[in-house]
């Protein structure tokens, strides 16, 4: 049976006398289906065939012969052009393998050997291997022998580095530059005489059985350490490499719901950090009745990290604010714009200057001003649940999803809650702040002491949480320029085609008729202007009014609320510092070849208003 009668026979297998037919009591005056009746299965043949014919394509293409397989002509020129780029990288791998090399080139290769065989001596040895010690003497043997042939290279990198002194200075550089190339000079000496120690003691000491294994090992560790450091190299970029700009990736990391977890977060390890009980003088604080263990502040709590520096004008900020934590949480919260992304970016100063940053920036300043005014601060980390009404509001979306999508795509570990079918709430990792505040009599709004904030009495102080970060937004809308006044873009692209060479296969477009393009661009000015006239504040209008406004909303509670306006699902470690995990880094490396020349690495909190 053929394919066709066999799919010409199932779509007759049906027939229509076997469908229940309404009775005629329920039909309708006129039939519409009859006249569809007699094209029915003819129709029904051809969506089979259409579909077997989808399915069937793959295989089609497989037992197409390799010499006749068809390729777009895009795909082709992109193949091509790979093509291209791979032939001149392996020209350039080849130019480069056949370049002379120096002295120091010979000296490098030498240290990486001699690296490589440091680091087998230093592995520990299992007891059950019956060939550790046969391998240990043959390795002690090359070691040896390495050194020997390494005995010059110290001079050969040290005359290498004075021939770069020199041009530096041929072509006139900057006096930081030859400061720093000096500075590199010294630190190369000084590794030089600690390498000359080492060698000397392992050379002096025997490389058979009787060999002193402690002092060798204790020989051996600044040596690896001073090779490891020399032996760092970079990698030379190539044109078909990725660019290290880019946009940041979505964080595909689910945030932490377990006190484990965020100790790996926070610290990569499972230590658990405890409490230490503070004493009756802590800092400029004052005790009558000392804190009970594990809750009491330490020095830690009132002192400067990279992103907090107690600068004259926090410190001002936070007179202003009467040194009140109150006062201070209201400010911060209603003054200091957020932005949805992970991690310490900018310090404490810089938020303030900006009046905007992310929650771990926000976080930071508010535990400033408290610092400054003598209220010991922590940040707390922890996993928290907002429900999708509020997520909607802090981030400025219509959707739930589109929060979900913002908070990962800042880096933060996020993930939605579905409950009875539609998205309800966004689990995230989050900051705030544990501030130790006097609580038993005014809710945090009065100073136990004309000195101190927190009440000598340490049984009437708690650590109060505060955030900041988290508000609610007002927005107005705009005017709907793009209905009102629309940008005709195929007037203006027609018009700048007019009298021009244009190649579209290629790309590109010659002498366009630019007089004609802003001619367009004058009109669609003019048409921009008469819109916003026409709009409710005429001629007054102002940037907002124009393109809307998202402004806090202002609160001014009396009191400290004692709660936080979410849930919290898993609280993490409470830190007077941030982690180093959470700290953002610029690395900025100078390669010249395989080497590195220069590597600067710094946290972007102390970047702010420096020159590079």
């Amino acid at each position: 049976m053929t394919l066709l009668s066999f799919l010409g026979r199932l779509a007759r297998s049906a027939p229509s006398e076997n469908r229940p037919s309404m009775p005629a009591s329920t039909q309708p005056g006129i039939n519409t289906l009859a006249a569809w009746r007699p094209w029915r299965r003819p129709v029904a043949l051809l969506v089979i065939l259409a579909q077997l014919a989808i399915a069937a394509q793959p295989l089609t293409v497989l037992a197409q012969p390799p010499e006749h397989a068809a390729a777009h002509p895009m795909a082709q020129g992109q193949l091509r052009r790979l093509a291209e780029w791979n032939q001149r990288m392996a020209q350039g791998r080849a130019r480069q393998a056949q370049a002379p090399r120096t002295p120091a080139d010979h000296a490098r290769v030498r240290q990486e050997r001699l690296a490589a065989i440091v680091r087998e001596l230093r592995a520990p040895s299992s007891p059950a291997d019956s060939t550790a010690t046969q391998r240990r003497l043959q390795q002690r043997q090359a070691l040896r022998e390495a050194l020997r042939q390494a005995a010059r290279d110290p001079q050969a990198l040290r005359d290498e580095l004075h021939s770069h002194g020199q041009e530096l200075r041929r072509r006139g550089a900057a006096p930081d530059i030859l400061q720093r190339h000096e500075q590199a000079l010294s630190r190369f000496e000084a590794d030089a005489a600690r390498y000359a120690q080492a060698a000397q003691t392992l050379l002096a000491s025997p490389a058979d059985a009787q060999a002193d294994d402690a002092r060798e090992q204790a020989a051996l560790a600044p040596l690896q350490t001073l090779l490891t450091r020399q032996s760092v190299r970079g990698t030379a970029h190539s044109p078909a490499g990725p660019l290290p700009w880019r946009a940041p990736r979505p964080t595909p990391r689910v945030p932490a719901e377990t006190p484990t977890a965020w100790h790996q977060n926070l610290y990569g390890d499972q230590r658990v950090r405890l409490a230490q009980a503070g004493p009756l003088t802590i800092g400029p604080l004052q005790f009558s009745h000392a804190p009970p263990a594990g809750r009491a502040p330490t020095e830690a709590d009132l002192a400067e990290t990279d992103e907090i520096r107690l600068t004259p004008a926090l410190r001002a900020q936070a007179a202003a604010l009467g040194h009140n934590p109150v006062a201070i949480h209201n400010w911060v919260r209603n003054h200091i714009d957020v932005h949805p992304t992970a991690g310490a970016i900018q310090s404490a100063q810089d938020t303030l200057d900006k009046r905007r940053g992310n929650p771990t920036d926000i976080a930071g300043l508010l535990i400033a001003l408290l610092r400054a005014s003598g209220i010991p601060a922590r940040y707390q980390w922890g996993t928290i649940e907002l429900d999708a009404a509020s997520a909607q509001g802090w981030l400025g979306t219509q959707r739930p999803e589109a929060a979900l999508q913002l908070l990962r795509q800042g880096g933060i570990p996020a993930r939605g809650i579905a409950q009875g079918g539609r998205f309800s709430a966004i689990r995230l990792e989050h900051v705030w702040v544990q501030a130790y505040v006097n609580w038993a009599f005014g809710r945090g709004q009065f100073n136990a002491t004309p000195t101190q904030h927190p009440h000598p009495n340490a049984g009437r102080n708690h650590w109060i949480p505060l955030d900041a970060s988290l508000k609610t937004y007002d927005e107005t809308a705009g005017l709907d320029l793009a209905a009102q006044a629309p940008l005709d873009a195929g007037a203006l692209v027609q018009a700048m085609r007019r009298g021009a060479t244009v190649h579209e296969a290629q790309g590109w477009i010659q002498h366009p008729d630019t007089a004609a393009a802003l001619g367009q661009l004058d009109d669609w000015q003019r048409r921009l202007h008469a819109a916003i006239a026409a709009g409710p504040r005429g001629e007054a209008a102002t940037v907002g009014d124009v393109l809307g406004t998202r402004r806090i909303r202002q609160e001014h509670p009396a009191v400290l609320a004692g709660t936080l306006p979410y849930v919290t699902v898993q609280p993490g470690a409470a830190t007077a510092a941030v982690p180093s995990a959470r700290q953002h880094r610029f690395t900025y490396r100078l390669h010249d070849g395989e080497r590195i020349l220069l590597t600067y690495t710094e946290k972007t909190s102390q970047l702010a208003a420096r020159r590079l």
